[in-house]
């Protein structure tokens, strides 16, 4: 949107973005070239994705997407997509690049099995748990994949907000029942609490 324009002028761009079912995008950032990175969920069997895909087919019940555009570039829009998703449901809430260009994102899923790599949680807790995955965009399958886990119990676990630390470190917000793991200095006050996560 062009904000100094006023009415029809003030719209620049506009795009769909989607497959056949329901598609919803939950978060949307910048990389380093301008192009969008969006995330979040859907239920469509042919959504878009590109041949360096993570995971090129929808396996669940609701998807995770994590796509890339370039809305000043039409012929080359779809700049990195795919599916990320074990054999029940995620749904993504945020995603931030690094320097080098990979992707990090975060949300909740209800799967067991979710393709763990180097995860200091690689079990299902039983409930719906957060993941925090990390891929790389050029490297086509698991291969891409470059972190995945799971954190949480039987409840319900919700990542809702993620930073990247200078020193390489991982944040994720969001809110949980009692049984997230805690440090020695950490508090559980309520049934359901937010919480702050750091992992290096």
């Amino acid at each position: 949107m062009d904000m100094s324009a006023f009415g029809t002028p003030s719209l620049v761009y506009s795009t769909y973005l989607g497959g056949s079912d329901t598609d919803e995008v939950r978060k949307m950032t910048l990389d380093a070239r301008n192009n969008v990175i969006l995330t979040g969920y859907t239920l469509s069997n042919d959504f878009p994705v590109t041949p360096d895909a993570v995971q090129r087919n929808a396996v669940g019940n609701t998807d995770v997407f994590v796509s890339v555009v370039n809305p000043n570039d039409p012929a080359h829009f779809l700049v990195y997509s795919t599916y990320f998703a074990g054999t029940e449901g995620e749904v993504a809430y945020d995603v931030k690049p690094d320097s080098a260009g990979n992707l990090y994102f975060t949300g909740y899923t209800l799967s067991p099995e979710l393709f763990t790599v180097n995860a200091p949680y690689p079990g299902w807790g039983g409930g719906i748990d957060v993941f925090i995955a990390a891929i790389k965009p050029g490297t086509p399958g698991r291969a891409g994949l470059l972190f995945c886990t799971y954190v949480g119990a039987t409840g319900t676990y919700v990542g809702s907000t993620l930073a990247l630390g200078s020193d390489g470190s991982i944040y994720v917000g969001g809110y949980g029942n009692i049984g997230m793991p805690i440090t020695i200095n950490g508090y559980a006050g309520g049934v359901t609490d937010g919480f702050i996560l750091v992992m290096k």
